[in-house]
């Protein structure tokens, strides 16, 4: 079970702004990811359930971790409850999907695990509030609205908190708009964490790419 409160894993997710989110299926690969994440001061990850070695990494980085203060590591493309479970009960600090799955939430809230389901209308939004979300995903941003809709949502619902994911690139310009529109946090993808910086285990470039981001964010 994760050692963090459903509060902490908030404060900690709107502080970092930015959740990072990949797949790999090398365990250290994976883990060197996670340590230049948290030496550059993003202290969350979504770790993707998109692979067959998807389990066996995640036991690897949830070993290691132990060395690592305040970081949080969650789970995204959780489909269905038995998948939830398992990642609940090997310590996942959080659950994403990109969908709404009642089952899913009974699991969460019954271990105090947060979970940020996927939603792309007002309807789902409300319905993920009922069911306990804390925190929305918006997916995918770009193609269900972008900041334009964010800002839509948040008039009828301004208690919303929303965090889009796809469309999102680490460049002011586009940071800006989503921030600007009211986003509480942004996951960004390949657009961050590339194919090709995992495939040649190229992590100059991605210590490069978090220093530029983390002026981005320092200015927006």
């Amino acid at each position: 079970m994760n050692k963090y409160s459903r509060c902490e894993i908030y404060e900690i997710l709107t502080r970092t702004r930015v959740i990072p989110v990949f797949y790999h299926d090398d365990p250290q690969t994976v883990w060197d990811v996670i340590t230049i994440l948290h030496r550059h001061g993003f202290h969350a990850v979504e770790f993707t359930h998109r692979g067959e070695k998807a389990r066996e990494v995640f036991t690897y980085i949830q070993q290691q971790r132990k060395s690592l203060d305040g970081f949080i590591i969650g789970i995204g493309s959780v489909m269905d409850a038995p998948l939830a479970s398992h990642y609940i009960h090997s310590g996942a600090d959080f659950l994403v999907s990109p969908g709404i799955s009642e089952e899913i939430f009974s699991l969460a809230n019954q271990y105090k695990v947060p979970y940020f389901p996927g939603t792309g209308t007002l309807t789902e939004i409300q319905h993920a509030h009922r069911l306990g979300a804390e925190i929305v995903k918006m997916f995918p941003g770009d193609s269900v609205g972008g900041p334009d809709y964010i800002k839509a949502v948040l008039g009828p619902m301004p208690y919303t908190r929303i965090m889009p994911t796809g469309g999102v690139e680490p460049k002011k310009e586009s940071l800006q708009k989503w921030f600007s529109a009211g986003a509480v946090c942004v996951g960004m993808g390949s657009a961050l964490i590339s194919k090709d910086i995992l495939r040649n285990k190229n992590f100059q470039e991605l210590e490069n790419r978090l220093r530029s981001l983390k002026e981005i964010l320092k200015e927006i």
